[in-house]
């Protein structure tokens, strides 16, 4: 449980004024400047007895690690998985990147300071209603654009709360994932994934899943990888022969979201304004599609952020 808050502390000539946000792990505030009323943001770690795992629940974000060969959960060391997000979001640059300033790490506190964005995210614009699919556009712009740089490996983390919108519809994506070694509390340093199963249920860095179950999220209210099937519901689900084994390999290794597929609905059967066209759009987004007889079956999905971004654009007013 946090005890302890940044709020009324000054940073130099900032003054930290309120919490933008936070997590199991991280707490973000916003500081702005006395002279010029200018604001920045902090990111500061959690301290070690402050973090509480939020264990396997899909929509949280988690922290797994493979013990002999299933998954589990494990608290990061929250300074060295800060430390490794400033890295990987100074290693990129580009518009739609936040724009890491300064970091410090000491016994006392691990923080890093960013550049402000005035936006809202894409997770408040769906529950206010969004009308238009042009920030999912841009988003996949932006990913295609630091796809190509050298530096930049994956988000790892995309999730409608992790993408701010700007009010002319530009993005900027924060707080990145992790799937790469990192130490964990106990001081071991070992390969360990931080990110949010409902969206990467894989538990690899795919960012066109994510962007995929983003977009079904958007049409249709809600997210096929929230909530773990049973062995029931997969045996009786009407799956290929290749999804299904899919799903129970997936199972073995001790990763439970991936089953939430094996009940996915035709999106236009849950909302029925989707379009031929853009059901197909959001499916391949998924990498899945409907045989005519209704059996769910695997098909490739978009080969690049571009080619589902241009997609999209075709059907750029399909809300």
């Amino acid at each position: 449980m946090k005890t302890t808050t940044w709020i009324g502390l000054r940073r130099g000539s900032y003054l930290i004024t309120e919490e933008l946000g936070g997590g199991p792990f991280s707490t973000t505030y916003k500081g702005v400047e006395d002279d010029t009323g200018n604001s920045i943001i902090y990111k500061v770690a959690a301290r070690a007895e402050e973090v509480e795992l939020p264990g396997k629940a899909a929509n949280s974000t988690v922290s797994l690690m493979q013990f002999t060969g299933s998954w589990g959960a494990v608290a990061p060391d929250t300074a060295a998985l800060l430390l490794a997000q400033a890295q990987r979001l100074q290693s990129a640059q580009d518009k739609s990147w936040l724009k890491v300033r300064q970091c410090q790490d000491s016994a006392a506190v691990t923080f890093f300071s960013a550049d402000f964005f005035q936006g809202k995210t894409l997770r408040s614009m769906l529950a206010e209603g969004l009308d238009s699919l042009l920030p999912l556009v841009e988003c996949l712009k932006a990913l295609n654009r630091l796809s190509k740089q050298e530096g930049f490996k994956y988000h790892g983390d995309l999730k409608p709360d992790n993408i701010l919108v700007a009010s002319d519809s530009s993005i900027l994506l924060i707080d990145p994932g992790h799937f790469d070694d990192l130490r964990s509390v106990h001081g071991n340093t070992a390969p360990m994934v931080v990110t949010t199963p409902a969206y990467y249920p894989g538990l690899l860095p795919n960012d066109l899943l994510a962007m995929g179950i983003i977009l079904h999220e958007t049409l249709t209210g809600y997210n096929p990888f929230a909530e773990r099937r049973s062995l029931d519901e997969i045996e009786n689900a009407r799956l290929s022969d290749e999804l299904r084994q899919r799903i129970l390999m997936n199972e073995m290794t001790g990763n439970f979201f991936y089953s939430s597929l094996a009940t996915l609905l035709p999106p236009s059967r849950v909302n029925p304004a989707i379009t031929a066209s853009l059901e197909s759009i959001i499916l391949k987004g998924l990498g899945v599609k409907f045989q005519p007889d209704g059996t769910l079956d695997c098909q490739p999905g978009y080969g690049n952020f571009l080619a589902f971004a241009a997609a999209l654009m075709n059907n750029i007013e399909g809300l």
